[in-house]
């Protein structure tokens, strides 16, 4: 969703922590009326969002929202967020990683199969 608040984290110029202490203020999202595409029951207040990357490119955002605003996030819980979307980031790199050394020995061995036939 282009439109969605975590859209924003997306783009290369934005920081690597997005914090919103409340949305209803916000002027990018008051232009839309559900910026996280929820039931339209749920009325999200407080955003704060840390980007995933891979290889240097942003493929998501690990998020924190509540339906109260908070005025407040302390620098120390915006740097635990951001380790652990970091974290997030490097269990994704192992996984790929893992599945082309995966994918390689199997071709290998198909390959060996084949030279044998």
């Amino acid at each position: 969703r282009t439109s969605s608040v975590d859209a924003r984290a997306m783009f290369p110029d934005a920081p690597e922590v997005i914090f919103i202490p409340d949305i209803s203020e916000d002027e990018t999202c008051e232009k839309q009326r559900n910026p996280f595409g929820l039931d339209e029951s749920i009325v999200l207040r407080f955003y704060c969002g840390a980007v995933i990357s891979l290889d240097g490119f942003r493929v998501g955002v690990l998020s924190v929202a509540d339906t109260k605003p908070r005025s407040e996030m302390s620098l120390n819980d915006r740097q635990n967020l951001f380790d652990l979307a970091a974290a997030v980031s490097n269990l994704v790199r192992e996984r790929r990683q893992r599945h082309l050394r995966f994918r390689k020995e199997r071709a290998n061995l198909m390959l060996g199969l084949n030279h044998n036939l």
